[in-house]
C-alpha cells in the first residue's frame, strides 16, 4: 500500500483471495493477490506509481458497477462490498 497509495494499513482485514495463472511473453505467470478491507491506516493517500496509473480517484459503489472493464480483483471486492 505504501508503494502505490502512500498509506500504512493499521487496522485491516483480509476478505478475498484469487490465485491465478496466465501467459506473460510465452511463460506461466502465478499470481496469488489477496483483497483487504483497510480500517484504518496512516499516510495520506495519493499516487505513488504515476507511470502505472494515469489518475486516481474514489468512486461510489453505483458508479463502480457502471465501468465496464473492470479487473478481476474489482470484481472481487464489488462481491464483498454487495
Amino acid at each position: 500500500m505504501k508503494e502505490e497509495v502512500n498509506i500504512i494499513p493499521t487496522k485491516f482485514k483480509e476478505v478475498d483471495r484469487l490465485v491465478n495463472t496466465y501467459k506473460r511473453d510465452g511463460k506461466n505467470v502465478k499470481v496469488d493477490a489477496r483483497l483487504f478491507d483497510i480500517i484504518e491506516f496512516k499516510g495520506t493517500i495519493k499516487n505513488n506509481e504515476l507511470r502505472k496509473h494515469r489518475s486516481m480517484k474514489f468512486i461510489n459503489v453505483v458508479e463502480l458497477k457502471k465501468i465496464k472493464n473492470i479487473s478481476i480483483m474489482t470484481k472481487l471486492a464489488l462481491k464483498y462490498l454487495s
